[in-house]
């Protein structure tokens, strides 16, 4: 009798030992977890910055794509825009996908400007021949009916980049 009283102290004690010890390394690991985790984020926070300091012109979602060598959002466009045209080979370059372009012997494009929502008015402003204006999705109808109107008014043409490059010609 006495010695199961000893033996369920002794469990009791082994058990208490072995949930203090979980609880101690649960503590531990989340620790390093939480130091690994911020170091992490700081150097991101750092290749992020630097990128945006030397190329202003990239978008967060580029920077992201640089840094994660995702090429998913180049891919998605580079589909839409040969998708109907009569030239499959054009590629609008930015500072990410340069490279990619030129490996894949695509015609580059660089966009002059972007019409958005917001920058209507600076855009109708400075056009000029040879602009090249890529059109957000932000932009509205009526944004566009002005930019078409604004182009008409300084008597410039507009002219697709499929029939500018065709591979016909070549």
């Amino acid at each position: 009798m006495k010695n199961k009283i000893e033996l369920k102290k002794t469990i009791i004690y082994i058990l208490c030992a072995i949930i203090l010890a979980t609880i101690v390394f649960s503590g531990f690991y989340h620790y390093q977890y939480r130091q690994y985790t911020n170091n992490f984020n700081n150097k991101i926070a750092t290749i992020v910055t630097k990128l945006a300091q030397e190329y202003p012109k990239l978008t967060n979602s580029e920077i992201f794509e640089i840094i994660n060598n995702d090429s998913n959002n180049f891919d998605k466009l580079d589909t839409q825009l040969n998708k109907l045209n009569q030239n499959n080979h054009i590629c609008v370059i930015n500072n990410s996908n340069k490279a990619k372009c030129l490996e894949k012997g695509y015609y580059l494009v660089e966009i002059t400007k972007e019409l958005n929502s917001t920058n209507i008015a600076s855009i109708k402003k400075d056009i000029e021949s040879g602009d090249i204006i890529l059109i957000n999705k932000t932009a509205t109808l009526d944004d566009f009916k002005l930019m078409i109107s604004q182009i008409k008014y300084h008597d410039l043409n507009i002219v697709y980049l499929s029939e500018l490059i065709t591979e016909e010609n070549n």
